[in-house]
Protein backbone atom coordinates (compact mmCIF):
# COMPACT_ATOMS: atom_id res chain seq x y z
CA UNK A 1 0.00 0.00 0.00
CA UNK A 2 2.83 2.38 0.91
CA UNK A 3 4.45 1.65 -2.45
CA UNK A 4 1.23 2.51 -4.31
CA UNK A 5 0.90 5.75 -2.34
CA UNK A 6 4.48 6.70 -3.22
CA UNK A 7 3.82 6.09 -6.89
CA UNK A 8 0.67 8.22 -6.75
CA UNK A 9 2.54 11.05 -5.01
CA UNK A 10 5.34 10.91 -7.61
CA UNK A 11 2.79 10.97 -10.45
CA UNK A 12 1.05 13.95 -8.87
CA UNK A 13 4.35 15.82 -8.51
CA UNK A 14 5.27 15.13 -12.16
CA UNK A 15 1.82 16.23 -13.30
CA UNK A 16 2.08 19.49 -11.34
CA UNK A 17 5.58 20.08 -12.73
CA UNK A 18 4.29 19.57 -16.26
CA UNK A 19 1.49 22.09 -15.77
CA UNK A 20 3.89 24.55 -14.14
CA UNK A 21 6.29 24.30 -17.07
CA UNK A 22 3.47 24.67 -19.61
CA UNK A 23 2.22 27.77 -17.80
CA UNK A 24 5.61 29.42 -18.41
CA UNK A 25 5.82 28.33 -22.05
CA UNK A 26 4.88 30.51 -25.01
CA UNK A 27 4.33 29.78 -28.68
CA UNK A 28 6.35 32.30 -30.74
CA UNK A 29 6.27 33.43 -34.35
CA UNK A 30 9.16 35.37 -35.91
CA UNK A 31 9.82 36.94 -39.30
CA UNK A 32 13.33 37.99 -40.34
CA UNK A 33 14.70 40.20 -43.10
CA UNK A 34 18.23 39.21 -44.09
CA UNK A 35 21.09 40.87 -45.90
CA UNK A 36 23.60 38.20 -46.95
CA UNK A 37 27.31 38.11 -47.76
CA UNK A 38 28.45 34.99 -49.69
CA UNK A 39 31.46 33.06 -48.37
CA UNK A 40 33.60 30.14 -49.48
CA UNK A 41 33.50 29.00 -53.10
CA UNK A 42 30.16 30.79 -53.46
CA UNK A 43 32.10 34.06 -53.19
CA UNK A 44 35.01 33.10 -55.49
CA UNK A 45 35.45 35.83 -58.09
CA UNK A 46 35.95 34.56 -61.63
CA UNK A 47 37.06 36.42 -64.74
CA UNK A 48 34.30 36.88 -67.32
CA UNK A 49 34.65 38.61 -70.70
CA UNK A 50 32.80 38.62 -74.02
CA UNK A 51 34.56 35.46 -75.16
CA UNK A 52 33.74 33.56 -71.96
CA UNK A 53 29.96 33.72 -71.92
CA UNK A 54 28.08 32.03 -70.43
CA UNK A 55 30.00 30.77 -67.38
CA UNK A 56 29.08 27.11 -67.91
CA UNK A 57 29.25 24.24 -65.47
CA UNK A 58 32.95 24.74 -64.76
CA UNK A 59 32.38 28.17 -63.20
CA UNK A 60 28.73 28.34 -62.20
CA UNK A 61 27.93 28.44 -58.48
CA UNK A 62 30.64 31.04 -57.87
CA UNK A 63 30.95 34.81 -58.27
CA UNK A 64 27.92 35.51 -56.05
CA UNK A 65 27.17 39.06 -54.98
CA UNK A 66 25.62 40.27 -51.71
CA UNK A 67 21.99 39.23 -51.54
CA UNK A 68 18.67 39.39 -49.74
CA UNK A 69 16.52 36.90 -47.88
CA UNK A 70 13.56 36.30 -45.61
CA UNK A 71 12.91 33.79 -42.82
CA UNK A 72 9.85 32.53 -40.99
CA UNK A 73 10.30 30.80 -37.64
CA UNK A 74 7.94 29.12 -35.19
CA UNK A 75 9.13 28.23 -31.71
CA UNK A 76 8.06 27.30 -28.19
CA UNK A 77 9.73 29.39 -25.49
CA UNK A 78 10.36 28.10 -21.96
CA UNK A 79 11.43 30.14 -18.97
CA UNK A 80 14.07 28.03 -17.24
CA UNK A 81 14.70 30.43 -14.36
CA UNK A 82 18.08 31.73 -15.60
CA UNK A 83 17.01 32.74 -19.09
CA UNK A 84 14.70 31.37 -21.76
CA UNK A 85 15.14 28.44 -24.15
CA UNK A 86 13.25 28.20 -27.44
CA UNK A 87 13.30 25.08 -29.63
CA UNK A 88 12.33 26.23 -33.13
CA UNK A 89 11.74 25.28 -36.74
CA UNK A 90 12.34 27.73 -39.57
CA UNK A 91 12.47 28.10 -43.32
CA UNK A 92 14.47 30.72 -45.22
CA UNK A 93 14.66 31.98 -48.78
CA UNK A 94 17.94 33.55 -49.98
CA UNK A 95 18.56 35.21 -53.34
CA UNK A 96 21.97 36.15 -54.76
CA UNK A 97 22.88 37.44 -58.19
CA UNK A 98 26.36 37.33 -59.70
CA UNK A 99 28.69 40.29 -59.17
CA UNK A 100 27.86 43.63 -60.81
CA UNK A 101 30.83 43.66 -63.18
CA UNK A 102 29.81 40.24 -64.53
CA UNK A 103 26.15 41.23 -64.89
CA UNK A 104 27.23 44.22 -66.98
CA UNK A 105 29.03 41.94 -69.45
CA UNK A 106 25.96 39.71 -69.76
CA UNK A 107 23.76 42.75 -70.33
CA UNK A 108 26.13 44.17 -72.96
CA UNK A 109 25.89 40.87 -74.85
CA UNK A 110 22.10 40.69 -74.43
CA UNK A 111 22.12 37.36 -72.71
CA UNK A 112 20.61 36.15 -69.44
CA UNK A 113 22.78 35.94 -66.34
CA UNK A 114 22.17 33.35 -63.60
CA UNK A 115 20.53 33.90 -60.21
CA UNK A 116 21.19 31.70 -57.18
CA UNK A 117 18.50 30.60 -54.72
CA UNK A 118 18.98 28.77 -51.41
CA UNK A 119 16.09 27.50 -49.27
CA UNK A 120 17.38 26.06 -45.98
CA UNK A 121 14.84 24.35 -43.71
CA UNK A 122 16.17 23.92 -40.17
CA UNK A 123 15.39 22.94 -36.60
CA UNK A 124 17.37 24.33 -33.70
CA UNK A 125 17.46 25.89 -30.27
CA UNK A 126 17.75 29.49 -29.09
CA UNK A 127 18.87 30.69 -25.67
CA UNK A 128 18.36 34.25 -24.45
CA UNK A 129 18.96 36.04 -21.19
CA UNK A 130 17.48 39.45 -20.32
CA UNK A 131 20.06 42.00 -19.19
CA UNK A 132 17.61 44.89 -18.97
CA UNK A 133 14.01 45.44 -20.02
CA UNK A 134 15.34 46.60 -23.38
CA UNK A 135 18.38 44.39 -24.01
CA UNK A 136 18.09 40.59 -24.21
CA UNK A 137 21.14 38.93 -25.84
CA UNK A 138 20.68 35.55 -27.51
CA UNK A 139 22.67 32.71 -29.08
CA UNK A 140 21.38 29.88 -31.23
CA UNK A 141 22.33 26.88 -33.33
CA UNK A 142 20.42 24.78 -35.88
CA UNK A 143 20.77 21.94 -38.38
CA UNK A 144 18.78 21.31 -41.52
CA UNK A 145 18.64 20.74 -45.26
CA UNK A 146 19.33 23.27 -48.01
CA UNK A 147 17.58 23.31 -51.40
CA UNK A 148 19.77 25.01 -54.03
CA UNK A 149 18.77 26.14 -57.51
CA UNK A 150 20.30 28.14 -60.35
CA UNK A 151 18.36 29.97 -63.06
CA UNK A 152 19.35 29.53 -66.74
CA UNK A 153 22.05 31.61 -68.44
CA UNK A 154 22.83 32.43 -72.07
CA UNK A 155 20.85 33.16 -75.23
CA UNK A 156 17.48 31.44 -75.09
CA UNK A 157 16.11 32.51 -78.48
CA UNK A 158 19.27 32.45 -80.59
CA UNK A 159 19.90 29.17 -82.38
CA UNK A 160 23.48 27.98 -82.14
CA UNK A 161 24.37 30.07 -79.10
CA UNK A 162 24.64 28.51 -75.64
CA UNK A 163 21.69 28.46 -73.28
CA UNK A 164 22.34 26.41 -70.16
CA UNK A 165 19.88 25.13 -67.60
CA UNK A 166 21.25 23.50 -64.47
CA UNK A 167 20.27 20.81 -62.02
CA UNK A 168 21.74 21.38 -58.59
CA UNK A 169 21.94 18.93 -55.72
CA UNK A 170 20.76 19.67 -52.21
CA UNK A 171 22.75 19.29 -49.01
CA UNK A 172 22.70 19.08 -45.23
CA UNK A 173 23.31 22.48 -43.68
CA UNK A 174 23.87 24.19 -40.35
CA UNK A 175 23.72 27.66 -38.84
CA UNK A 176 24.96 29.50 -35.78
CA UNK A 177 24.02 32.98 -34.69
CA UNK A 178 24.04 35.61 -31.97
CA UNK A 179 22.50 39.00 -31.37
CA UNK A 180 20.09 40.81 -29.10
CA UNK A 181 16.40 41.53 -28.73
CA UNK A 182 15.55 45.21 -28.46
CA UNK A 183 12.44 45.13 -26.33
CA UNK A 184 9.73 42.54 -26.96
CA UNK A 185 9.20 42.74 -30.69
CA UNK A 186 12.46 43.46 -32.54
CA UNK A 187 15.90 41.81 -32.68
CA UNK A 188 19.15 42.28 -34.58
CA UNK A 189 21.90 39.71 -35.05
CA UNK A 190 24.42 37.91 -37.23
CA UNK A 191 23.96 34.32 -38.41
CA UNK A 192 26.41 32.20 -40.36
CA UNK A 193 24.86 29.60 -42.68
CA UNK A 194 27.02 26.66 -43.75
CA UNK A 195 24.79 25.54 -46.61
CA UNK A 196 26.84 22.53 -47.58
CA UNK A 197 28.52 21.10 -50.66
CA UNK A 198 26.24 21.09 -53.69
CA UNK A 199 26.51 19.08 -56.88
CA UNK A 200 25.98 21.07 -60.12
CA UNK A 201 25.35 19.57 -63.56
CA UNK A 202 23.67 20.53 -66.83
CA UNK A 203 20.02 19.80 -67.44
CA UNK A 204 20.82 18.26 -70.81
CA UNK A 205 17.21 17.98 -71.98
CA UNK A 206 16.57 21.70 -71.66
CA UNK A 207 19.92 23.23 -72.66
CA UNK A 208 21.32 24.17 -76.04
CA UNK A 209 24.87 24.52 -77.30
CA UNK A 210 26.37 22.24 -74.67
CA UNK A 211 30.13 21.61 -74.67
CA UNK A 212 31.43 18.64 -76.63
CA UNK A 213 31.49 16.41 -73.55
CA UNK A 214 28.27 17.10 -71.58
CA UNK A 215 28.82 13.94 -69.50
CA UNK A 216 32.08 15.13 -67.93
CA UNK A 217 32.46 14.98 -64.15
CA UNK A 218 29.93 17.12 -62.33
CA UNK A 219 31.08 20.15 -60.37
CA UNK A 220 30.66 20.71 -56.63
CA UNK A 221 30.43 24.03 -54.78
CA UNK A 222 30.66 24.67 -51.06
CA UNK A 223 28.22 27.46 -50.21
CA UNK A 224 28.14 29.74 -47.19
CA UNK A 225 26.32 32.94 -46.25
CA UNK A 226 26.85 35.47 -43.46
CA UNK A 227 23.49 37.10 -42.75
CA UNK A 228 22.67 40.33 -40.96
CA UNK A 229 19.19 39.66 -39.60
CA UNK A 230 16.47 42.01 -38.38
CA UNK A 231 13.73 40.04 -36.64
CA UNK A 232 10.13 40.87 -35.82
CA UNK A 233 8.56 38.74 -33.09
CA UNK A 234 5.05 37.91 -31.94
Amino acid sequence: MKKNNSIKKLAAILLLATFATASHAQLTHSFYLNGTLPTGQFNDKIHINDALLPMGREQIGQNANVGLGATYRIGYRFDIGYGEVTPFAEGSFFWNRIKVSSRDIYDDNRCTYPHYFNIPISIGINYRYPVTNLITPYAEIAMGYDLFSITPEGWKDKTGLPYYRYKAGNSLCWQIGAGTHLGDYVSVGLTYYGLGKHMIDYNIKHSQGLPADPNATTEHRRIGLLALRIGFHL
